[in-house]
């Protein structure tokens, strides 16, 4: 696997390592927090506001198909928040609302040397719902704190009346994957889509193979401005 990975970094090596010595810069600068909040263009990087519109782009398609939204793997609820505010600006008055799957306790990788493991992507679900109290999406997000790598069939037994337009699957590891994505797209209208932040992408050994088991011949589509969503497919 280290050569594929290698030879997958060089490609943005140059304007990657730009962008973080941006960052170590801003971090010396005293800029105010409201600056970064009301003029975060001038902060952000094209590759993250290229995934802001990666979402808005592929949630137009989905806006007159019924179903709710599932993120799965929110960490700290960016992408959360995000399909949450443009199902506020674009479907205002539908029935759609958002389910966000985590059992926030992080995942675990291995160094190198596979020693000295640390624990990584773990969100606090008592920050996050503060944040969506605080921002008033209470009636319009569920969260679930769950261990999808088992406990996905019993979920939907309990609520087997949901369907989803528009999932987010934002998790590479294998036990998740094998276990709940199969359900998740049992889940999805007709029509609806599944987008995938690690699909041919080294970052996530298996979803590849995973989804291209799921979907059969049909195609995983992407947007050219941006990398990341890797892919989605529409079912």
């Amino acid at each position: 696997m280290s050569q594929p990975e290698s030879v997958r970094k060089l490609k943005f090596i140059e304007e990657d390592t730009q962008y973080f010595d941006f960052i170590e810069s801003l971090e010396n600068m005293a800029i105010p927090t409201k600056d970064f909040i009301y003029h975060f263009p001038l902060y952000a990087g094209q590759v993250n506001i290229a995934r802001l519109i990666t979402f808005y782009e592929i949630y137009k398609l989905v806006i007159n198909i019924s179903g709710s939204i599932a993120d799965i793997g929110t960490w700290k609820g960016a992408s959360l928040l995000t399909l949450a505010k443009l199902s506020s600006l674009l479907e205002p008055h539908s029935n759609t609302e958002l389910y966000a799957y985590d059992w926030f306790k992080g995942t675990q990788t291995e160094s190198d040397n596979k020693q000295n493991n640390e624990i990584i992507y773990q969100g606090s679900r008592t920050d996050l719902e503060e944040l969506i109290a605080l921002q008033g999406f209470t009636d319009r997000i569920t969260v679930n704190e769950i261990d999808l790598s088992r406990d996905t069939s019993s979920y939907f037994e309990c609520n087997n009346w949901l369907r989803f337009k528009l999932i987010f699957m934002d998790c590479g590891i294998k036990s998740v994957l094998e276990h709940s994505l199969p359900q998740f797209w049992g889940k999805l209208s007709n029509g609806g889509i599944l987008i995938l932040d690690h699909y041919n992408h080294p970052s996530s050994p298996y979803e590849s193979d995973v989804v291209q088991s799921l979907i059969g011949d049909r195609t995983i589509h992407q947007l050219p401005f941006s990398r990341s969503p890797t892919g989605y497919v529409i079912k």
